[in-house]
């Protein structure tokens, strides 16, 4: 196995490939037509000297989702596997996933049929007390 250090604001992507789009109309739209590539970043560089001569560590890390300008970055194959070696100026935007936010009913109480098992166990139990002491 080989293992690929980029240099200076170099980062290493593998592109994500999303397949071609239909459109409502039916119409297909090719995925090299995009204006806007998806990777997901291996390896990053050391980052770029700041006027002091100090190192500007790079803004992504490994793992993070991104996505790139529609064309440039050099393809390099690396243990028959394909990727591109891009400056970090070519990153537009890092993806960050948000966490699902769980669904409250307006008395406070988690909403039934939207929780985990343990939470229902505890809801299905607190009601039925509440029916067997209020009666």
């Amino acid at each position: 196995m080989v293992s690929v250090r980029p240099t200076g604001d170099r980062v290493l992507v593998k592109l994500i490939d999303k397949g071609d789009e239909i459109l409502k109309s039916g119409i297909i739209l090719p995925a090299n037509t995009a204006k806007l590539r998806s990777a997901k970043v291996i390896a990053v560089g050391r980052g770029t000297p700041g006027p002091d001569g100090s190192m500007i560590a790079s803004e992504v890390k490994s793992g993070d989702i991104v996505q790139l300008v529609a064309h440039g970055g050099d393809e390099m194959t690396v243990d028959s596997e394909k990727y591109l070696l891009v400056s970090e100026r070519l990153i537009l935007a890092v993806i960050e996933q948000q966490p699902k936010a769980k669904t409250i009913d307006p008395q406070g109480l988690p909403t039934p049929g939207k929780t985990d098992k343990a939470t229902k166990r505890i809801l299905t139990e607190t009601l039925c007390q509440t029916d067997i002491q209020g009666t």
